[in-house]
């Protein structure tokens, strides 16, 4: 039985048939057109959600107030990811280990 990976309601591959590097690849393409929610972008940057909270209350974090929430755009969150790494090894892009 194969399974589907899904950002919302849209499948976007099968999982089954794709390896798991390959696969999360493909999902992160994705993500850059996507909107996404304070639940969606902690687990897209691996942390909880009271840390996204507290980067936003603090304006360190680009997002926008929807209804009565915040929402994320995967692309800005990557360049603000990538800035923060520049700004952090003094001017270089810092190597994923």
């Amino acid at each position: 039985m194969a399974t589907l990976v899904l950002i919302g309601s849209r499948p976007l591959i099968r999982a089954s048939q794709v390896g798991s590097a390959q696969r999360w690849s493909m999902l992160n393409k994705e993500m850059t057109k996507e909107i996404v929610t304070v639940k969606d972008l902690a687990k897209y940057l691996h942390c909880h959600q009271s840390t996204i909270y507290r980067l936003v209350k603090r304006g360190d974090i680009p997002g926008f107030r929807l209804g009565g929430g915040w929402r994320f755009k995967i692309d800005e969150i990557d360049r603000w990811c990538r800035r923060a790494a520049v700004d952090r090894s003094g001017g270089r892009a810092q190597r994923a280990a």
